[in-house]
């Protein structure tokens, strides 16, 4: 994921908290920053979690109940003006900080 630079992965947790998280931490590069959200995680949580990021990926990866409750709080957390999604693919939502300054915290 070298093509945003200071970013950071979100992946649903499953079930499990292995076969997702696992997959795809096998075929990331290393450099590649990796955060795990638990399905009972909250927005705000999430949202205070990828402040210090310029850029966030979301791994649209729900394979079970767990991640796929996981993926709809995420974007939830995303739904701020300082973030803007900038690229979208078939398992994945790419937003850009938009504000220099940190943000606010909800």
């Amino acid at each position: 994921m070298p093509f945003f630079g200071d970013g950071v992965v979100l992946l649903p947790r499953g079930n499990d908290g292995v076969g997702i998280v696992g997959a795809f931490a096998n075929e990331a590069p290393g450099s590649t920053r990796i955060l795990v959200v638990a399905p009972d995680a909250s927005p705000q949580q999430i949202h205070a979690q990828v402040a210090q990021f310029s850029h966030v990926v979301l791994a649209m990866l729900a394979q079970d109940a767990a991640s796929r409750a996981t993926l709809p709080v995420i974007r939830a957390a995303l739904a701020d003006p300082c973030w803007q999604l900038v690229a979208e693919r078939l398992n994945m939502l790419a937003f850009a900080r938009l504000c220099d300054r940190p943000l606010r915290q909800k």
